[in-house]
C-alpha cells in the first residue's frame, strides 16, 4: 500500500504543500483505437469491459517527495476548491489559517494535517499564489471516491464468500485504502488458519469515471496443507496425551492430524504444557519452536514439539518476611518437603493478600526463589509490603 506522503515543492512563483497518495494498484483508463475498441465492445457488457480495465491495472507510482520550503507574506484570501463540491463548510472549519494575518508554513502544514486527519480526503494541496498585497492560499481537495463494482478472480472462491465478514471496504460511502489493507491483511490470517499456507490475495483498482473506482481482488489459494504428523519429543515423565490434554478444546478444527496447524493457538498451548510441568516441581522446563516441514506439493504438514523437562523441585525452605509474618503460615498452604506446585504458591500468595484485606489493609506479596539444583531443591521466600 503506497502511505499518504506529504510534499512542498516549488513551481515559478508558486509554492505547493500537501499530502496525497495512490491506492494499492491504480490505473486510468485505457486508451484504444477505433479497430480495437469495436473488437473489443463486440459481445461484451458494460460490467465486463469495466472488470478487465480494474483487473489489468498496474501498481502505480508513489508520488515524489520534496523538502519544505518558507510560506512569507500575508494572507490575503483563501481559497478552497473541493473535487465533489461536497462538504466544503466541513473542510473550511478545519482550516486555522486567517486572512489578515502572516502566512505561517507550520499552520499551513497543521492545515494540510487536519484536512487530512477528517478521512474523506485523498489529496490534498495548498498553493501560495502572489495576489496584490500578499498570498492567497488555495487549498485543493479531492475527495475520496465512492467504490463501484468489486470483481474477483477466480469469480467463485473462499474470499468472495467472506469478503462481507472482513470489514468490506467496499461497503462504505467512500473507498478506504485503510480498510481495504486491513481487510487483506484479516483474510490472508484466516486463509492461513485453514490452511492454505501460499495464500496471496491482491487487491487492484480502476477509475472508469471521476468519483468512482472499482476494485479488482484476485486472490491465488494454493494447496491447503493439512497435518499428517504432530508429535512431541523429550516427554519422558509424562505422555502424550496427559500434555495434550493441557491443550484448550478446539473441537477438532485444527491442531489435529487431518486438520489445519494454527501457530498462534499452538504457542498459547505450550505455555500450559509449561503451567503443567511447573505445578508438578518442573521449573526448568523449556520447549523449542515447534519444527514445522510442509511437503513438496504443500499439502501435507509435519510439526514436532521438544520437550526438555529438567529435574524435579521440592520446597526446601519457607520463609516469611512483612507486616505480621507470624500470621502467615497457618493460611499458607505449601509446605517444606512438598514437590513445587505454582498455582498452590498463587493460591498462598491470595491468602495472605486476604489475611491483610480482612483487616483493611492492601498488600503486595512477591515470592522470591533460590534454586540449588544439585539437591533439586527451591527456597521460597515471601516478601509482603503494604501499598
Amino acid at each position: 500500500m503506497i502511505l499518504p506522503m506529504c510534499y512542498v515543492a516549488v513551481v515559478g512563483a508558486v509554492i505547493s504543500m500537501g499530502c496525497g497518495g495512490a491506492e494499492l494498484s491504480q490505473t486510468t483508463a485505457p486508451v484504444a483505437t477505433a479497430t480495437s475498441s469495436a473488437q473489443s465492445d463486440a459481445g461484451v457488457s458494460a460490467a465486463e469491459r469495466r472488470k478487465l480495465a480494474t483487473c489489468d491495472a498496474r501498481r502505480a507510482k508513489p508520488p515524489l517527495v520534496t523538502l519544505p520550503v518558507a510560506v512569507e507574506g500575508t494572507v490575503v484570501a483563501i481559497v478552497v476548491e473541493v473535487s465533489s463540491g461536497q462538504h466544503e463548510r466541513r473542510f473550511r472549519d478545519a482550516i486555522k489559517s486567517k486572512v489578515g494575518a502572516p502566512a505561517d508554513g507550520q499552520t499551513v502544514a497543521e492545515d494540510v494535517r487536519r484536512l487530512w486527519a477528517l478521512g474523506a480526503l485523498e489529496d490534498v494541496s495548498v498553493r501560495a499564489e502572489p495576489r496584490q498585497g500578499g498570498i492567497a492560499l488555495r487549498f485543493v481537495l479531492r475527495e475520496r471516491p465512492a467504490v463501484g463494482m468489486v470483481f474477483f478472480e477466480p469469480a467463485q472462491t473462499k474470499v468472495k464468500e467472506q469478503w462481507p465478514s472482513f470489514g468490506d471496504p467496499s461497503s462504505g460511502p467512500a473507498f478506504d485504502p485503510l480498510a481495504l489493507q486491513q481487510a487483506k491483511t484479516k483474510i490472508t490470517q484466516a486463509m492461513v488458519a485453514d490452511g492454505y499456507r501460499r495464500f496471496v490475495i491482491e487487491v487492484l483498482t480502476h477509475r472508469p469515471s471521476e468519483g468512482v473506482v472499482d476494485l479488482c481482488v484476485r486472490a491465488q489459494m494454493g494447496p491447503r496443507a493439512l497435518i499428517d504428523r504432530l508429535e512431541i519429543v523429550g516427554n519422558k515423565t509424562f505422555t502424550d496425551e496427559q500434555l495434550r490434554g493441557t491443550w484448550a478444546p478446539t473441537e477438532g478444527r485444527y491442531n489435529e492430524v487431518g486438520k489445519p496447524y494454527r501457530e498462534d493457538v499452538l504457542a498459547i498451548d505450550l505455555l500450559r504444557i509449561a503451567a503443567f510441568y511447573y505445578d508438578r516441581g518442573y521449573l526448568n522446563v523449556r520447549h523449542d519452536e515447534p519444527a514445522i516441514t510442509l511437503s513438496s506439493d504443500g499439502t501435507r504438514l509435519s510439526v514436532q514439539i521438544s520437550i526438555e523437562e529438567g529435574a524435579q523441585y521440592r520446597i526446601g525452605k519457607l520463609s516469611f518476611k512483612g507486616p505480621r509474618p507470624a500470621t502467615y503460615p497457618p493460611v499458607v498452604k505449601s509446605k517444606v518437603g512438598d514437590v513445587f506446585n505454582r498455582s498452590q504458591m498463587m493460591a498462598d500468595l491470595r491468602a495472605i493478600e486476604k489475611l491483610h484485606a480482612d483487616q483493611g489493609e492492601q498488600v503486595s506479596v512477591v515470592p522470591l526463589t533460590q534454586l540449588f539444583p544439585a539437591k533439586q531443591r527451591v527456597d521460597v521466600e515471601l516478601q509482603v509490603t503494604k501499598r
